[in-house]
C-alpha cells in the first residue's frame, strides 16, 4: 500500500534535514507504521487478528512537489489477507508525519491511499490497474 502527504517547502526542508522540533517525522513514521499494521484489529471492526510474517515501512521523499510518500509492505501466511494492515501501516505512518509536522505548517494534505499489490488468497494476484512504481516491482520481483 502506498499515500503521501504534501508539506509545505518550510517543512519539506526541515525534515530533509532533520531539524523538526518535535524529532524526526520519518523515523516515527517508521514505528507508528508498524504499530498501525499491527494494531489494525483492534481498529477495524471485523478485522482479525493475523499472524504476520513482516512488516515494512519505507518512505521516499520528492522534492519537487513537496511530498512525501509512504509505502508500507506486510506479509502473512494466513486465509485472509492482509490489505487492511498494510493500508492501516500507511495511514499510521501518515498521520505521525502529519503530527510531528503540523507545529510548523498545520496546512498539510494526505492523499492517494491506494493498494498496489496484493497475492494469495482467493484471487490470487492482484495489481492497481493505475500501475505499480517500478522500485515496488524489484522489491517484489515482479
Amino acid at each position: 500500500a502506498s499515500g503521501k502527504i504534501y508539506v509545505g517547502k518550510e517543512v519539506f526542508d526541515l525534515i530533509k534535514n532533520k531539524k523538526m522540533p518535535k524529532g524526526d517525522p520519518l523515523s516515527i513514521a517508521e514505528v507508528s507504521g508498524i504499530n498501525g499494521v499491527k494494531k489494525t484489529s483492534e481498529l477495524i471492526p471485523l478485522c482479525h487478528p493475523l499472524s504476520l510474517d513482516h512488516i515494512s515501512i519505507h518512505t521516499e521523499i520528492n522534492e519537487a512537489k513537496n511530498a512525501i510518500t509512504v509505502y508500507c509492505l506486510v506479509s502473512a501466511n494466513s486465509k485472509t489477507g492482509v490489505e487492511m494492515e498494510a493500508l492501516s501501516g500507511v495511514n499510521s505512518a501518515l498521520l505521525a508525519i502529519y503530527d510531528l509536522s503540523k507545529i510548523v505548517e498545520p496546512n498539510l494534505k494526505i492523499t492517494n491511499t491506494k493498494l498496489l499489490i496484493k497475492s494469495g488468497g482467493k484471487k490470487g494476484l492482484w495489481t492497481n490497474p493505475d500501475g505499480i512504481p517500478e522500485k515496488i516491482k524489484s522489491a517484489l520481483n515482479i
